[in-house]
């Protein structure tokens, strides 16, 4: 996936000295995105629940650009207080935050409303929507601080099409798209800006788990 392509149009070097918080660092979206940033200079702020994982994929960025930070945490879980903890070990480490880039996201089954299991229902739509509400919510503040804070929340075509079978996570997208156009208008005239990040179709293990008669169509990542 080359993000300076199809995406972002970035100049070599341009995020150098930026502090960029990425969730869902080591899935197969996030991982990709996370070589790109530091490949842009940028020190990245990798966050997931695997330490293991986390720490290998910190250590593969050290050999392409700028030493950024690990934060261990389960965002099924996350909370008032485990967000405010966040914050605090952010000002601590780095004293600001220029972007919060979203790569987190849970699919659920593909299956009737009436079939759709409530636990799986209540988790997705607490990963995909209301979690990006509360990082937001309360690092805000940090973003507002930078010259230039920048919001980059990715979603997919579900956030503008109700589909039969899709239950909860395109419920979450059209929730989020509603979220991105709210802080579109709300910090118009801030230094943050709000983006909605809609990549380019690739294979990933949820691609394969969902849709195995996909596999030659689409690439595989690449940096």
């Amino acid at each position: 996936m080359n993000l300076q392509k199809k995406s972002f149009a970035l100049e070599p070097n341009c995020l150098a000295g930026k502090i960029v918080l990425l969730t869902g660092a080591t899935g197969d979206l996030g991982s990709e995105v996370a070589k790109e940033l530091t490949n842009f200079g940028a020190e990245v702020i990798l966050l997931g629940r695997n330490k293991k994982k986390l720490e290998a994929l910190y250590d593969e960025l050290l050999e392409i650009g700028p030493e950024g930070a690990i934060y261990v945490t389960d965002l099924l879980k996350m909370g008032i207080k485990e967000v405010e903890d966040l914050k605090a070990h952010i000002q601590n480490l780095f004293g600001r935050l220029d972007a919060i880039v979203f790569c987190t996201g849970k699919w659920g089954t593909l299956t009737p409303i009436e079939h759709y299991p409530e636990h799986q229902w209540l988790e997705i739509m607490h990963l995909n929507l209301n979690v990006p509400f509360l990082l937001i919510k309360n690092l805000l503040p940090l973003l507002k601080q930078s010259a230039q804070g920048t919001l980059v929340l990715t979603e997919s075509p579900l956030a503008f099409e109700a589909k039969a079978f899709h239950g909860a996570f395109n419920c979450a997208q059209f929730g989020l798209r509603a979220l991105i156009e709210m802080l579109q208008q709300e910090l118009e005239h801030t230094s943050v800006q709000v983006k909605g990040f809609n990549p380019q179709v690739f294979q990933s293990k949820l691609r394969r788990l969902l849709f195995p008669g996909d596999l030659n169509e689409y690439p595989e990542p690449s940096a």
